[in-house]
């Protein structure tokens, strides 16, 4: 796998501007990338902590929506397919090709 991200800067609703670095970077320029069809491990390289991003997102005032969805296989069930439930502003993006 490739070195992650090296940053993205966002303004959020509340006009607060925040820096991301790294795979939590990365995981927001995915979401910001998939608009409305949103992004889901299934999608994503192997051994990626998603729903860790996620967290850490959301917990810097990122609004992110889950929705479950079935996936067949051996190994049948759901998973999370996640979507920006806010729209942000992309202040500065030096975001790399990553994974």
């Amino acid at each position: 796998m490739s070195k992650p991200a090296e940053s993205i800067k966002v303004r959020l609703p509340s006009g607060a501007v925040k820096e991301f670095t790294g795979r939590v970077g990365w995981t927001l320029a995915k979401l910001i990338a998939a608009g409305s069809a949103g992004i889901s491990s299934g999608e994503l390289p192997a051994g990626l902590r998603l729903s860790h991003y996620i967290f850490r997102l959301r917990r810097e005032g990122v609004g992110i929506l889950a929705e479950r969805e079935q996936h067949g296989g051996e190994y049948a069930g759901t998973h999370a397919r996640y979507r920006l439930g806010v729209v942000v502003q992309v202040v500065s993006d030096e975001i790399g090709a990553a994974a």
